[in-house]
């Protein structure tokens, strides 16, 4: 999530996603993910403006849900809210994700010893 602490029923505020920005950055540098999936067009907008190099306003959720956007050293395949979702857009997420990660998705980091 973008923010640690927040009232589960509303959307948290530009501010406290500000003030939990710091965190979730040192945890994403921490964990050194392959694959990032932002839930929600919000997730989207933050996590693409921040790790890719895609302008905000060309990261639109409905068009990337399903896909693959490379990001600085991992992929993000966005995600539309699972609620909001149909049942054939929850299957094509699936089958890109599932496709993903049969692939060498580990390009965005170059090849790793085993």
């Amino acid at each position: 999530t973008l923010t640690r602490c927040r009232d589960p029923d509303r959307v948290p505020t530009d501010e406290e996603i500000g003030n939990c920005e710091p965190y979730l950055n040192a945890e994403i540098r921490s964990i050194n993910p392959e694959v990032l999936i932002p839930v929600g067009e919000r997730a989207l907008a933050e996590l693409g403006t921040e790790y890719t190099t895609t302008p905000a306003e060309e990261l639109s959720l409905p068009e990337a849900h399903a896909t693959t956007i490379r990001g600085r050293g991992f992929a993000l395949v966005p995600m539309l809210e699972p609620r909001q979702q149909t049942d054939e857009q929850t299957q094509a997420w699936l089958e890109h994700f599932a496709a993903l990660m049969a692939s060498d998705y580990r390009q965005t980091k170059g090849r790793r010893e085993r």
